[in-house]
């Protein structure tokens, strides 16, 4: 057989033939042309039970092609949900970092009137509390802060609360800052009053394909 019908096999979708070729003792991680392995193939196809064979004979996970891309994100970019979910378990338990992937970039747009409800609630990134009055804001804003005066802003306009836990006039992670004290009874409010969860790119994949 050629050295590169394994990867042909996977293209194929074919599962006997990949198992042949692993019995046979085909180099698990050859890479065609655009340095792509039978994993990256089956990731991209979907294919679970190919994928669960190559890796029950050592595929690496990390390895990449051109597009610098891993099996795990080349599933991902494809949709392939299922794939991709057990490609991260192989990366996390081979890496030892399971759980602590890092937190992606997101925010989600609320009513002010709901953040307003937390009792430790203050605008101007917490420099002053709600209610301020003129003067007070006018000397905040006169020492040089970025933040959007409460005053500016009614209980129904939409603002957004971010990963990090600030939340903005705009979508804008770092610009219009309303409020930005991340402690402990914030998160939980956060978590248990305005249902406020981060997901995860898998997460955010699933629910693109579910659209």
């Amino acid at each position: 057989m050629s050295p590169i019908s394994l990867i042909e096999a996977v293209k194929a979708g074919d599962v006997e033939s990949v198992r042949s070729g692993l019995h046979e003792g085909q180099e698990v991680n050859q890479q065609d042309e655009k340095g792509w392995t039978p994993l990256c193939w089956a990731s991209g196809r979907g294919s679970v039970e190919i994928i669960e064979l190559l890796l029950a004979n050592s595929a690496d996970v990390f390895l990449v092609g051109e597009d610098q891309r891993t099996p795990y994100k080349i599933a991902l970019a494809a949709g392939r949900i299922e794939a991709a979910r057990r490609l991260r378990e192989v990366e996390d338990e081979r890496n030892g970092t399971s759980g602590q992937r890092a937190i992606p970039k997101y925010c989600k747009g609320y009513e002010l009137g709901r953040l307003r409800q937390f009792p430790g609630w203050t605008e101007f990134g917490g420099a002053e509390p709600r209610g301020t009055t003129a003067s007070s804001s006018l000397g905040s804003l006169a020492s040089g802060s970025s933040s959007t005066p409460a005053k500016d802003l009614e209980d129904d306009d939409i603002v957004f609360l971010h990963q990090n836990y600030t939340v903005t006039k705009s979508i804008w992670q770092d610009r219009d800052i309303i409020f930005e004290r991340p402690t402990q009874e914030w998160k939980a409010f956060c978590h248990d009053v305005l249902s406020f969860h981060v997901p995860d790119e898998l997460e955010l994949a699933a629910r693109s394909s579910e659209a």
